[in-house]
């Protein structure tokens, strides 16, 4: 299959992904019980007329303050204990049947809860449903306000499931993507700093997740009511925070795909972009200036995509053509006020997912990298054999023996018959040895015609067994030659036995010379 058609399947998979997640979220929040649509509309801005309007319904507001949404309802079931609210825009809200308070949310005179991705169940009191109620809810609003989702009537054992589900998948998951995207920056940044391969953008891609982290807490319901000033500085840094995010993704996709920087000026402006948004004064300037760099960062995703698109490399190409995808959305959906749930969150999850593999993947190609490396260090390029560094790795025991061999009147092999008929016999020694010992054990060419047979956990009387055979195999098959060898269990150091084992061998040298003398 060819990289273009890859590049395609891989998107067009993100695409199916998408749409996948949207019709299973459209499913669990499909409305159940009675759904309340119709619901008249009135402010205290002077430049709005009251209206009636058909939910889910959302507006962007020129000045911040309450709005009042009320609906007759004539129940269908009269059994009906509870009004389900999937999703309301706004930052305090109450709720008021046939003139009695029922819920409230948040605080009025602070109204800074973040409750617009939450799902919320109130219980309506025995006795104040009629043959004919009056529902109102008042909602205070900050830069915009509606339903993204339809309230509706009905019994608590209906809802009890789906709002665990509805507020897991909102909620719940966002406080997940906070802790994971944070732990998983914190353990890029740190491979960043120690690790030798695609160094920088390890580190752009853990700045992305940590500035991720940060937004996601824009997702999370919260009842903070603390000052409207407070509360839109954190606002800012939170829409700064996602900025910043997508840079640092930006930075981190030429990096590893293409092994490329964003150049220096550019990173320049990209930050000083983002100053303005730190000078807006109030609610309704703050959400007009984020429109504006909403439509930026549509043509940032389009990039990424592009990045994506053209790179040979594989690994992150469905987790960030999702994640465009979610943007992408994301940023329609605040653009044009879309009653519609958002799916970054669901986004990021892939990239974080990406990454984890992306790093596992190369950190399982550095090691083959280093294992070949080592293969080739250790390794005797002639023989086969370990080469005397190999030594170095050993981790061995009082029970292991060592054997030092030593090939008699291998130069007068090598000067009979050539370089290339002693070359022949040090690699049929070795792979034969091979042939006698077992898996954990080694031989290790320590230089020239000399060898060290490494045997573990063994007796030095099974050692002299293989040892034997050995000679034996060298002696029949090979003229001119013999072996001679010593043997000795691992004593106080590897320096000590090696010692040992190599003056045992010249004394089974110089008891041959002696024979040969008298002979």
């Amino acid at each position: 299959m060819s990289d273009g058609i890859k590049n395609i399947s891989k998107i067009i998979l993100s695409i199916i992904t998408f749409a996948g997640l949207i019709f299973i979220t459209q499913f669990l929040f499909m409305p159940i019980g009675q759904r309340l649509t119709t619901w008249k509309i009135s402010t205290m801005d002077s430049n709005f007329s009251a209206k009636t309007v058909e939910l889910p319904f959302l507006t962007h507001v020129k000045e911040s303050g309450l709005w009042t949404f009320s609906t007759a309802v004539y129940p269908k079931d009269l059994q009906a204990d509870v009004l389900h609210i999937p999703r309301i825009n706004g930052y305090a809200f109450e709720v008021e049947l046939n003139g009695h308070k029922i819920h409230q949310q948040g605080d009025f005179q602070n109204p800074t809860a973040n409750i617009w991705n939450y799902s919320f169940l109130i219980d309506i009191p025995k006795g104040l449903l009629l043959e004919e109620n009056i529902f109102i809810i008042r909602s205070f609003a900050l830069h915009d306000v509606g339903f993204i989702m339809t309230p509706t009537l009905g019994q608590r054992s209906d809802f009890n499931l789906i709002i665990e589900l509805q507020n897991f998948l909102s909620d719940s998951f966002s406080y997940i993507m906070i802790g994971a995207s944070l732990f998983l920056g914190i353990l890029l940044i740190l491979v960043g700093r120690n690790g030798k391969t695609i160094k920088h953008a390890y580190i752009q891609f853990g700045l992305a997740c940590i500035f991720f982290a940060v937004y996601n807490f824009e997702y999370t319901y919260r009842l903070y009511s603390g000052p409207l000033e407070v509360y839109l500085w954190l606002r800012k840094l939170l829409f700064a925070s996602i900025l910043l995010s997508i840079g640092f993704m930006i930075e981190g996709i030429l990096s590893y795909m293409y092994h490329q920087k964003i150049p220096s000026q550019i990173k320049f402006c990209y930050s000083i972009g983002i100053i303005p948004v730190l000078f807006m004064n109030d609610y309704p300037a703050l959400a007009a200036i984020i429109k504006v760099y909403n439509l930026i960062i549509i043509f940032i995703t389009l990039y990424m995509i592009k990045l994506v698109i053209k790179s040979p490399k594989t690994q992150l190409r469905f987790s960030i053509s999702f994640l465009s995808l979610t943007i992408l959305h994301t940023v329609i959906v605040f653009i044009f006020r879309v009653p519609t749930l958002v799916f970054i969150n669901y986004g990021m999850s892939f990239i974080l997912i990406g990454l984890s593999y992306a790093l596992v993947l190369d950190f399982d190609n550095l090691e083959i990298k280093n294992t070949q490396l080592n293969y080739k260090i250790n390794i005797d390029p002639l023989t086969k054999a370990y080469n005397r560094e190999y030594l170095d790795a050993l981790h061995y025991t009082q029970d292991d023996v060592l054997i030092f061999i030593d090939i008699d009147y291998f130069k007068i092999y090598n000067d009979t018959l050539g370089h290339d008929k002693g070359d022949l016999l040090l690699k049929d020694l070795v792979q034969h040895t091979k042939k006698l010992i077992r898996s954990e054990d080694a031989i290790i060419r320590y230089g020239g015609d000399e060898f060290i047979i490494y045997l573990k956990q063994i007796s030095l009387a099974q050692a002299q067994d293989k040892m034997i055979a050995i000679k034996a195999y060298v002696v029949s098959n090979f003229e001119y030659v013999d072996l001679s060898y010593g043997m000795s269990n691992f004593v106080t150091t590897l320096y000590e036995t090696i010692k040992k084992a190599d003056q045992d061998m010249y004394l089974m040298k110089k008891e041959k010379r002696r024979d040969n003398t008298s002979h």
